[in-house]
């Protein structure tokens, strides 16, 4: 998996979010660019989680961290709801 990240990313670095609850929560930040060749974009349905949709896209539910992080996705609760635009990033690019 390490291999697939650094096709998109040249450098991480944990960094600390404040939600809006007071709670705090401790994510990978971008330094760099999200470099995406090639992209589709999913727009989620009620039922979906991201797992699922890792599997549709990529014959996997492993890449749901991909997903996550390409789209800035802290909270599987919060941030995942229905109706929301996702970048699937193409990893054969």
């Amino acid at each position: 998996m390490e291999d697939i990240l650094k096709k998109f990313v040249d450098d991480l670095k944990i960094k600390t979010y404040s939600k809006s609850d007071g709670k705090t929560s401790n994510t990978i930040a971008l330094i760099s660019e999200i470099n995406i060749k090639s992209y589709q974009i999913h727009t989620v349905n009620s039922s979906e989680r991201i797992d699922i949709i890792s599997k549709q896209y990529y014959g996997t539910p492993d890449y749901y961290w991909l997903i996550a992080l390409v789209n800035n996705i802290d909270d599987f609760i919060v941030d995942f709801k229905k109706g929301k635009t996702l970048i699937i990033p193409d990893l054969t690019v």
